[in-house]
């Protein structure tokens, strides 16, 4: 018989860490006698919010609309106050003759600052990525605070949530910097991509961010 789990909110998880149907965290909610009165927390689950976002990083509490959210799954960006619209989007885009793939390699040359105790790491492997879903959270994986990016990267100069990559209904390419601290940067361009703000990507276009990440877009038909 499996094991399960009954999370806060009272449903039946066969994951231990994260409810498997909600998403929230396997721990007791944060009893509001006992939370610091300044720090804005989720009222669904008692996560604290970051950055303004507009829903929970753990069990996707929509603050704007103050629901709760349980069709947005755990791992997909949120939204994030920067002025510009975005709709969450978590579900494959529907099939199309072309489709993209994100390959990241760590380049050394890129790293101008190196830092001895946290070098760049060596012969390690190109991966690559489908891009299938519409939103692709590109970032730093954090557990403790419930991100869980598409494109997770080992690269201390990435910020947890720093890109979000695209994938429009037309079969195009567009990015989007989410106000990461160390900035994005296309094709060599010293000037960083304006933060929420979508850019257009060509195939074979590259982006350069953190210390030594390059992603590279190939458009596959």
């Amino acid at each position: 018989m499996a094991v399960t789990f009954a999370c806060p909110k009272g449903d039946q998880s066969d994951d231990a860490e994260y409810c498997s149907v909600c998403g929230i965290k396997m721990e007791p909610v944060l009893a509001a006698a006992h939370a610091d009165p300044s720090v804005e927390r989720c009222p669904a689950c008692g996560v604290e919010r970051h950055d303004g976002a507009r829903f929970c990083e753990t069990c996707r509490y929509d603050f704007k609309a103050q629901s709760s959210s349980p069709s947005t799954p755990v791992g997909v960006v949120q939204e994030v106050d920067t002025g510009v619209p975005s709709k969450m989007a978590a579900a494959p885009v529907a099939a199309s003759a072309r489709y993209w793939e994100a390959t990241i390699a760590v380049d050394a040359t890129l790293d101008v600052e190196p830092d001895p105790d946290v070098p760049c790491p060596v012969d390690t492997p190109e991966r690559t990525f489908p891009l299938d879903l519409a939103e692709n959270l590109v970032g730093r994986r954090s557990t403790a605070r419930g991100i869980l990016p598409s494109i997770a990267l080992n690269d201390p100069g990435v910020s947890h949530r720093h890109l979000m990559v695209y994938r429009n209904p037309d079969a195009t390419l567009t990015v989007s910097d989410l106000g990461s601290t160390n900035g994005t940067f296309l094709n060599g361009s010293t000037e960083r991509l304006q933060a929420g703000v979508k850019t257009p990507i060509a195939d074979g276009d590259r982006l350069e961010l953190g210390r030594w990440t390059r992603i590279t877009f190939h458009c596959r038909s």
